[in-house]
């Protein structure tokens, strides 16, 4: 499973939009939507803020752990 189909999973299990997600983290939507749709890779410093925001480990968002 790629980052874009995680974090696509974390939001919806959440029940936020791309807008709920980008507004809390001070992107555009379409940065993070790049992000989802695997058009972009996020920065370390980006995949921090998605692991506190969604409160999870990096070793899960890179697929290094289920």
């Amino acid at each position: 499973m790629s980052i874009g189909e995680r974090l696509r999973r974390l939001r919806s299990e959440k029940g936020f939009t791309q807008k709920d997600v980008a507004t809390g983290m001070g992107l555009t939507i379409s940065a993070y939507s790049n992000y989802e749709n695997d058009l972009r890779e996020p920065s370390i410093e980006i995949i921090k803020k998605l692991c506190a925001y969604y409160q999870v480990t990096a070793d899960y968002l890179l697929g290094l752990e289920d």
